[in-house]
C-alpha cells in the first residue's frame, strides 16, 4: 500500500499549480501518490498541469467547491494516510518526513498537523509561524472563543498542513459539500474528527501558506450563510457534550446582532430589531446587542450612527466608548 495520497484541488490555479506540484515532488519522503481534482477551472489549470513531467493522478468534475473536490480525491486514494494541498500553498522539502516520522499506528496517532509561514503571492516571506503568532493575538474573552472550544489549545489546523489516516476521515464522513467555497468546511470537519481521535500539533512550521490579499468578490452575499451552517453543525456534532454549547449560544448571539447592526446601519430599524431579539434568545446579557437594540429606538442618536458608519471618512469615539 502507498504511504500517502497527496490530494490537490485546484480552481483557477493556473499561476501556482506547477510550483505546488513541484513542492511535493521534492519531498524527502518518497513513498506517495500525487491526486489533482480540476474543480471546474476556466483558466490555464488544466494545461499547466499537462505540461509538467511528473506522476499524476488527475480528476476533473464541474465546479462544485473545494469541499467535493477533496473528497473526489479521497475516494480516488489508495494511500494509508491523506494529506491535503491547496494549490496555491506549498509544503517544505521535508513536510512528509517530519510527520511521519511521529505517526502511530493506534487511534491517537491518526491526524497530524502543523504550523506554517505565510508567504505573499509573488512567494515572499510574511510572517514565521503564523498560527503561533495568531493565538498569542487571540482575545482572551469572558466567553468561551471557539476556537479553543473545538481545538483545545486554539491552534487552526489549516488543511495545506494536515496528514489524517485515510480510515479516520471516512469514519468522520469527509468534508461537507453544504459548504460554499473555501469558507468553514475544513473546521466543521476537523471538529467531527476530534471526536474520533486527538489532534497533534507540531509547532514547526512545515508549510507556505499564500496568504489572501483580497476576499472573493461574492464573499460577503456567502460568508454569514456558511457561518450559520457552521454552527448548526457544530451544534448537532456537540449535541451530546454539555460543556460547548455556551460558546455557541455566544457564537449565535453575535452572528444576529451583526446582522441587525447592518440593518440599522441602513435605516431599516424593524428588521434590525428582528434581529437583535434573535441574538438575545442565544444570549440575553450580550451587552453590544442590548445597546445596539436600544439605539434602534433613539431617532436622533440612529440617524448619526447610520450616517458616520456609512461615511468612513468620520471616526465615531461616542459610538465606540459605547460599544456599538
Amino acid at each position: 500500500m502507498i504511504a500517502v495520497s497527496v490530494i490537490i484541488p485546484a480552481f483557477n490555479s493556473a499561476p501556482f499549480i506547477a510550483d505546488a506540484v513541484k513542492s511535493v515532488m521534492e519531498q524527502t519522503w518518497r513513498d506517495f501518490e500525487v491526486i489533482v481534482v480540476n474543480d471546474g477551472s476556466t483558466d490555464d489549470t488544466e494545461k499547466r498541469l499537462r505540461q509538467l513531467d511528473a506522476p499524476i493522478s488527475y480528476y476533473k468534475q464541474e465546479n462544485k467547491g473545494v469541499a467535493t473536490a477533496r473528497n473526489l480525491g479521497a475516494y480516488n486514494a489508495r494511500g494509508e494516510w491523506l494529506a491535503f494541498l491547496d494549490a496555491d500553498d506549498l509544503w517544505y522539502p521535508n513536510k512528509l518526513a517530519v510527520q511521519l516520522s511521529g505517526a502511530s499506528d493506534t487511534i491517537s496517532g491518526g491526524f497530524y498537523y502543523s504550523d506554517m509561514d505565510g508567504i505573499s503571492e509573488s512567494g515572499r516571506l510574511i510572517q514565521s509561524r503564523i498560527l503561533a503568532h495568531r493565538l498569542k493575538r487571540q482575545p482572551r474573552k469572558r466567553y468561551a472563543n471557539l476556537l479553543e472550544t473545538a481545538f483545545g489549545n486554539g491552534i487552526f489546523p489549516y488543511p495545506s498542513t494536515v496528514l489524517i489516516k485515510r480510515d479516520i476521515f471516512f469514519q468522520a464522513g469527509g468534508f461537507n459539500s453544504r459548504f460554499r467555497n473555501n469558507y468553514h468546511e475544513d473546521f466543521e470537519l476537523w471538529t467531527r474528527v476530534a471526536r474520533l481521535c486527538p489532534l497533534n500539533f507540531n509547532p514547526t512550521s512545515l508549510v507556505r501558506y499564500r496568504v489572501p490579499l483580497n476576499k472573493t468578490a461574492n464573499f460577503e452575499s456567502w460568508k454569514d450563510e456558511n457561518w450559520l451552517l457552521l454552527l448548526n453543525c457544530l451544534r448537532e456534532t456537540w449535541k451530546d457534550l454539555p460543556e460547548k454549547p455556551a460558546a455557541l449560544e455566544r457564537c449565535f448571539a453575535k452572528l444576529y446582532s451583526n446582522q441587525g447592526k447592518s440593518f440599522l446601519r441602513n435605516r431599516e430599524y424593524s428588521e434590525a430589531r428582528k434581529h437583535f431579539r434573535q441574538a438575545s434568545q442565544h444570549s440575553p446579557f450580550y451587552s453590544k446587542n442590548l445597546r445596539r437594540w436600544g439605539l434602534s429606538y433613539i431617532p436622533g442618536l440612529r440617524l448619526l450612527y447610520s450616517h458616520i458608519k456609512s461615511n468612513r471618512a468620520f471616526s465615531m469615539p461616542r459610538f465606540k466608548r459605547l460599544g456599538v
